[in-house]
């Protein structure tokens, strides 16, 4: 992105911490993602092959598996890459928990949606098999009903997909969020909500703990505020709580923004409160936060 009032290059003025963002994908990591591919490419040549052939169930059932694979492929692919570039939209003014002003700063947008799109299919073939199961109906491509085993098993997997499916209709499943403002950062995962004032923050470090991490290293204080919205699964992120860790792969825009915007009002305490203004999200978008 290019500054306009400058003509700069933001991504040059942001450049990565030594403890690099970069995904550094295994080997068995980069070929599931290469066999998932494949088997999105065959299900959907085969869905079409059905197609013609006028067997139409057959080619729901592989359009669907196409579908299904591509998902989980796009979902392997984005987390094997960090964003680079910085998308203006994806950080603007808004509202912490408590609807104090601060700097929106977006991540996992694309992740949510995909998993959303995925738990809801998987919920749609559960139901199928367990529906084919009770009365005796013949899937495609399956030479007899589910048996009893199956159904069992599948009835119990769907009440569990059905209950992430509440969740994330109800809001206790969420996109995730970073919101900087003039008190502290609030930090709303997929499963938590978490503030942190800046008086308790005492450092700002790039890990690497299987998966890059910007963390914020929080002292226990009063004023730090946890609230675990749903109990489906637990994050990494949860297990470092009081300090805030957010997946550098899943921002929505470059992590040396938000690496280098919570160093620079960290150390800047009397710049604070333009995070409450449009002053602050053009401060956070033009990348004006490495000390000269």
């Amino acid at each position: 992105m290019v500054d306009s009032s400058e003509g700069r290059n933001v991504d040059a003025l942001l450049p990565w911490p030594d403890e690099c963002f970069a995904p550094r994908p295994k080997l068995w990591m980069r070929l599931t993602a290469g066999y998932l591919g494949f088997l999105t490419l065959l299900a959907s040549g085969l869905g079409f092959w059905a197609l013609l052939s006028g067997q139409y169930r057959s080619a729901i059932f592989l359009f669907g598996s196409g579908v299904y694979s591509g998902l989980v492929t796009s979902l392997s692919l984005r987390l094997l890459r960090t964003r680079r570039q910085m998308s203006p939209t994806a950080i603007t003014l808004g509202k912490t928990e408590s609807t104090e002003d601060g700097v929106v700063i977006a991540y996992s947008g694309w992740l949510y949606s995909c998993l959303a799109m995925l738990i809801l299919l998987t919920l749609v073939v559960l139901t199928d098999l367990v529906l084919s199961g009770l009365a005796g109906w013949q899937l495609p491509l399956f030479r007899s009903p589910p048996g009893v085993v199956s159904t069992v098993i599948s009835s119990a997997f769907g009440l569990y997909f059905l209950w992430i499916v509440i969740d994330m209709v109800s809001g206790r499943l969420a996109r995730g969020r970073v919101v900087l403002s003039p008190d502290g950062i609030y930090h709303r995962s997929l499963t938590f909500e978490h503030f942190a004032p800046w008086h308790a923050v005492y450092t700002i470090s790039a890990e690497d703990a299987g998966v890059p991490l910007i963390v914020a290293k929080v002292s226990p204080c009063n004023h730090t505020r946890i609230h675990r919205t749903s109990w489906v699964g637990t994050q990494q992120e949860f297990k470092l709580l009081p300090s805030a860790a957010v997946r550098a792969p899943s921002l929505e825009v470059d992590p040396a923004v938000l690496y280098h915007a919570l160093r620079y009002y960290h150390a800047h305490p009397e710049a604070r409160p333009e995070l409450a203004t449009e002053a602050g999200v053009r401060r956070i978008q033009t990348g004006d936060l490495l000390e000269l």
